[in-house]
């Protein structure tokens, strides 16, 4: 009898311990609401860092275009400067754009055979090579 006694005062005292159903689902409840606020703050956040990436990737085009345009009128100034100064000391007409076109020519020579030179230190080569080879042992 003792035991039976035990048993039902167990009993009684787990009950009294035991939670409603309706607080546990509205603990749940609230775990999905935290749940969907981190998602959509998440979402927000991935929204603005894109808006914001987009945004440095125009301002950087628009001062890489602001650059070469700049670099642009100065080479023109320098071709023109040439060509006036080759009519200054009374070169034949024809003698003028053939000079400004020797210049560009001598001036693209040179910057193809700095970039042929440098293109090694780039490791391009290399990257293609190595995805290249992944590509073929998947």
């Amino acid at each position: 009898m003792n035991n039976n006694a035990e048993h039902q005062a167990q009993e009684s005292a787990t009950s009294a311990n035991d939670v409603a159903l309706s607080e546990i689902l509205s603990a749940w409840q609230e775990v999905l609401t935290v749940y969907k606020l981190q998602i959509l703050k998440a979402g927000d956040l991935v929204g603005s860092e894109i808006k914001l990436s987009i945004k440095a990737m125009t301002l950087s085009l628009i001062g890489l275009l602001v650059l070469v345009g700049i670099g642009l009128i100065m080479w023109i100034t320098v071709c023109l400067t040439i060509a006036y100064a080759v009519f200054t000391f009374g070169g034949h007409w024809l003698l003028i754009p053939a000079t400004v076109l020797l210049i560009n020519a001598i001036v693209a020579w040179i910057s193809f055979k700095l970039y042929k030179q440098s293109k090694s230190a780039i490791g391009l080569p290399y990257a293609k090579s190595l995805l290249v080879n992944s590509e073929s042992e998947e």
